[in-house]
């Protein structure tokens, strides 16, 4: 396996291959910028390249200009890319995952972070390439599962589950705590699932996906989704628009663009707002109780919401 490392720091190339080759099989490349890098990416074997390792802070084009290039690239939308700075500002922090990176890893590192962090991408992109193509050699997508992550494709500020966990580790403190995450749960998903085919399922769980993001637009947040019709946002406290106000703007976009038309008649793409959850923790322990409960108050809202509308339509027959 080959793995591009690309820093403008001729020492840090020099140690990290060191340590890249004592304790991993990967075979290493190395690129002093973002031009040599592409050139080595669009070269002959450009495509056999099963990892990335980008520092963010480059003279020309930065690491995250580079790292968006690559996600252009047909055969490297799943390769794992981290992000190696110093830089922990949350603006670059928010950048580098918003342009496909899949973890960052801060200077000064340790020998045994980068290993495990290199381990845990290729672990979950290896998972994520496998469904891509098995889906590319059949005529309907792969089939998913109600509680199944979906990868989503091309959507702006959405990214993997995998993903906005580690985002959320890579902040710092100050950041971590003025931010909150706010999830969204696709009603009657069930009876939805039910009536879909894999393809048609996919393809409104991205409709989805392009209405949340399509409404959050101008708020700088991040957004993944959970399983089960459930998309987790992270946002800045201070930017928390209102739920009420966000849920009818996303269902209205949903209308918009006809995501009910895959439905039988009369039904309706709504979505609904859970419970606000602070996010506290700074372990990924904590972070991941976190993303949980966000997730988890969504589908009680969305599963209260549907019961005390059969109980309204019940009261009103009886009383015909």
């Amino acid at each position: 396996m080959k793995l591009l490392i690309v820093d403008d720091d001729p020492m840090i190339l020099e140690l990290l291959t060191e340590i890249i080759n004592a304790t991993t099989t990967y075979e290493v490349l190395r690129a002093g910028d973002a031009f040599e890098a592409l050139d080595f990416i669009n070269g002959q074997d450009g495509g056999d390249i099963d990892c990335f390792l980008l520092d963010i802070q480059m003279p020309g084009k930065n690491g995250i200009e580079l790292c968006r290039e690559i996600r252009a690239i047909k055969a490297h939308r799943f390769t794992p890319v981290l992000m190696l700075t110093a830089m922990t500002e949350k603006k670059y922090v928010d950048d580098a995952y918003s342009a496909g990176a899949n973890d960052y890893i801060k200077k000064p590192f340790e020998v045994d972070e980068i290993t495990r962090r290199l381990t845990l991408a290729q672990e979950r992109v290896a998972q994520q390439r496998a469904d891509a193509e098995r889906a590319l050699e059949e005529v309907e997508p792969v089939s998913h599962g109600i509680l199944d992550r979906i990868h989503i494709h091309d959507v702006d500020n959405v990214v993997d589950y995998f993903a906005i966990e580690n985002y959320l580790g890579s902040l710092p403190k100050r950041s971590l705590f003025g931010s909150v995450a706010l999830s969204l749960q696709v009603r009657s998903i069930d009876e939805i699932y039910a009536h879909l085919s894999a393809y048609q399922f996919n393809g409104l769980i991205q409709d989805v996906a392009e209405a949340i993001s399509d409404t959050l637009r101008d708020f700088n947040c991040l957004i993944s989704y959970a399983g089960y019709g459930t998309f987790v946002t992270v946002i800045e406290d201070k930017q928390l628009p209102s739920r009420g106000r966000l849920a009818d703007e996303v269902n209205l976009r949903l209308h918009t663009i006809g995501a009910h038309l895959v439905l039988p008649d009369q039904h309706q793409v709504r979505v609904i707002c859970g419970d606000v959850i602070r996010l506290m923790g700074t372990n990924s322990e904590r972070i991941q109780d976190s993303l949980a409960q966000s997730a988890s108050s969504a589908v009680r809202i969305a599963e209260e919401t549907e019961v005390g509308l059969e109980k309204f339509w019940f009261m009103g027959q009886v009383s015909r």
